[in-house]
């Protein structure tokens, strides 16, 4: 995997407080579990009929990221882990201190394409280090880790800036920011719609990819037919560039193939 370790003081604060604003507004003031949440996360669950709502805090997202295995768990498997998770939460709030938590936690998220922590997706997104990512790179960075294949900025741009704009939206609700800086940050996520596409197809290139001419979607370069909406994909195969040569049998000049007469003699 793809990880640069960065400390904190390296982390631009609009970045940490993005992450905190998106994922668990009560990070400062909680123990290690957050009680508002679980209790909204119960009456979802209750009101859904299944556990849609996981109301982890980011002590809890560190330790799953780093402790625990889990993918493809059962609902009793996901409940154990819960309460595993819960516990331990608390235990660790004791012995680390918020910015030792978030920091840790920052260095080790899923951010998609295999970058693990804000360094290296901050290279591998923006090509530039972390501490100068400005407050619009650094909602597009805390927009992944919820969903990192869904919310790939690069993949799935538009779903992204959707992302992105909660992100703002919170932090500006929860006064990490100023109603000026909200204003920009949003103003630059609207025009920057251009430069996303051109980086989305630039990996579409990458990949051996191409846009459906039916719908858009995506295919590969391989394929005959679109996975989404069936239609058969047409590739132009590129124009030959050989170009064949004859020698002239009065001077022994080299011609062009289809040329009938020699422009030197």
């Amino acid at each position: 995997a793809n990880r640069i370790y960065a400390s904190l003081d390296q982390i631009p604060v609009y970045l940490q407080h993005a992450f905190v604003a998106i994922e668990d507004e009560r990070f400062y003031k909680h123990n290690g579990i957050d009680l508002q949440g679980i209790m909204r996360a119960a009456m979802i669950t209750v009101s859904d009929g299944e556990m849609s709502q996981g109301a982890s805090t980011i002590t809890q997202q560190l330790l799953k990221n780093n402790v625990f295995n889990a993918y493809n768990e059962s609902t009793m498997e996901k409940i154990r882990r819960k309460v595993q998770e819960q516990y331990l939460a608390i235990k660790l709030e004791t012995v680390m201190d918020k910015d030792s938590i978030l920091e840790n936690y920052l260095n080790t998220i899923n951010l998609g394409n295999g970058y693990y922590g804000v360094q290296a997706a901050a290279n591998g997104y923006f090509n530039k280090d972390v501490s100068e990512l400005t407050l619009s790179e650094c909602a597009v960075l805390a927009s992944i880790t919820k969903n990192p294949s869904r919310l790939n900025p690069l993949k799935n741009p538009d779903d992204n800036k959707e992302r992105q704009l909660a992100v703002l939206n919170n932090m500006l609700k929860q006064e990490y920011i100023s109603t000026n800086e909200y204003s920009e940050a949003v103003d630059i996520i609207k025009s920057n719609t251009e430069e996303l596409e051109k980086a989305k197809q630039q990996l579409m290139k990458l990949e051996d990819k191409i846009n459906c001419p039916n719908c858009g979607e995506p295919v590969l370069r391989s394929q005959k037919f679109c996975d989404k909406c069936g239609a058969k994909v047409a590739v132009e195969e590129p124009e030959s560039t050989v170009t064949v040569e004859k020698t002239c049998p009065n001077c022994g000049e080299t011609v062009p193939g289809d040329q009938l007469y020699c422009a030197n003699c």
